[in-house]
């Protein structure tokens, strides 16, 4: 496989274009109203009215998959871009100054102003965050902790993704892996895009620094957490020192055999779907809708508790399930953070 990044990212929207048109294609065979009937039914189900997911036995089984798989993917949807909000409001509201109005401002002569930002923290890092205006951000621990030449080899680095907008490109893309989660090889394709992302912009760095320079500045930041909503310069960082001393070291698998597989079944149950023209008789039509004006318009104060106990029930699950997770291991060893807290610094 190639190592260039926009192959991979021109592999991304080929099979996440697939994986949509299939949906679609799906869905257009059902008709609206099966869709919203089939909805309806699920709203009944969420609202712990286990009579409506009895009745979903009556209806084809195709137009239930198809149905559920595309609710389903319009809720990872929205959930996806209200994470997308959230980390951008977190990003804009980090206490950065501009380079020039900083101790640093001497630092990088022949940088544009508004093109590096400076950040108070204990922690070392440098990332490149902001979907429409990408910024560079560099912690003064960070700056600190380099010399003359590293500090070159991180900006150079950095604005590399700034100039790409790879933040923006970087959450298109998982945004796409939470509402085709049903695909889960494009996680695979997007895991390898950030890789070679960071080797390209590997190589602008050393172009104008050298091996050393990056290497050092990388071995800082090796076990900083990664700020969600940017392109961070630990990202991948083992492999791409690996990279920067072995033009030939090779590289991690590309893609899990065992989401490969998910993939294929997903997509060929999907396209199956789609051109088996799962459309409803006009007796199933006339059910599905009595079904669903039942649900909208009877017992509404009982649909409104049911979704309560629903929610608070999925959510201690989630709590729970977190909780076990932030436990110590067996060795007495915590779990290291994937992203820290703006109380923390982030960075």
């Amino acid at each position: 496989m190639s190592e260039r990044p926009n192959l991979i990212f021109g592999a991304f929207l080929v099979l996440a274009s697939a994986a949509a048109a299939a949906l679609l294609g799906a869905l257009v065979e059902i008709g609206l109203q099966g869709v919203a009937g089939v909805a309806a039914v699920g709203a009944g189900i969420a609202s712990a009215c286990v009579l409506f997911a009895i009745e979903l036995r009556q209806l084809p089984l195709a137009l239930v998959v198809v149905s559920l798989t595309a609710v389903a993917s319009g809720v990872a949807l929205v959930r996806g871009l209200c994470g997308i909000w959230r980390e951008q409001r977190l990003i804009r509201a980090l206490p950065v100054v501009a380079l020039a109005e900083s101790d640093y401002r001497d630092a990088f002569p022949g940088t544009a102003d508004g093109e590096i930002y400076v950040l108070s923290s204990r922690r070392q890092s440098a990332f490149c965050a902001g979907l429409l205006r990408p910024r560079v951000v560099l912690t003064n621990a960070l700056l600190d902790a380099l010399d003359p030449k590293e500090r070159r080899a991180v900006v150079v680095h950095e604005l590399s993704h700034a100039r790409g907008h790879g933040p923006l490109k970087l959450a298109l893309l998982r945004l796409a892996v939470r509402a085709l989660f049903w695909a889960p090889v494009l996680r695979d394709l997007v895991d390898r895009y950030v890789l070679l992302t960071e080797l390209a912009a590997d190589r602008a760095a050393i172009a104008t620094t050298s091996p050393s320079a990056l290497a050092g500045a990388l071995s800082q930041v090796l076990a900083t957490p990664k700020l969600v909503g940017s392109v961070g310069l630990a990202d991948h960082a083992a492999t791409r020192i690996d990279r920067l001393f072995d033009a030939h070291a090779k590289l991690p698998r590309l893609l899990s055999p065992r989401r490969a597989a998910a993939t294929v079944l997903g997509l060929g149950l999907v396209t199956l779907l789609a051109y088996s023209a799962p459309r409803l008789s006009s007796n199933e039509s006339t059910q599905l809708h009595s079904m669903s004006v039942h649900l909208l318009a009877h017992h509404l104060q009982a649909r409104l508790a049911g979704f309560a106990i629903t929610a608070v029930t999925v959510s201690l699950v989630f709590a729970g399930v977190r909780r076990l997770a932030g436990r110590p291991r067996a060795g007495g060893r915590l779990v290291p953070p994937v992203v820290g807290s703006a109380r923390d610094g982030i960075l």
